[in-house]
C-alpha cells in the first residue's frame, strides 16, 4: 500500500523502494538517499 507511486510514500516504503527502482530507474537515486 505504501507503493502509490509517490515520492512521499517512498520513504515509509524503504524495502518497496527497490521494488519500484526496477520500474523507475529515476527513483533509484531516491532510494540510495533513504538507505
Amino acid at each position: 500500500m505504501a507503493i502509490s507511486g509517490g515520492t512521499g510514500d517512498y520513504r515509509e516504503a524503504r524495502g518497496s523502494v527497490r521494488f519500484r527502482d526496477i520500474a523507475t530507474p529515476n527513483e533509484r537515486a531516491r532510494a540510495e538517499i533513504i538507505r
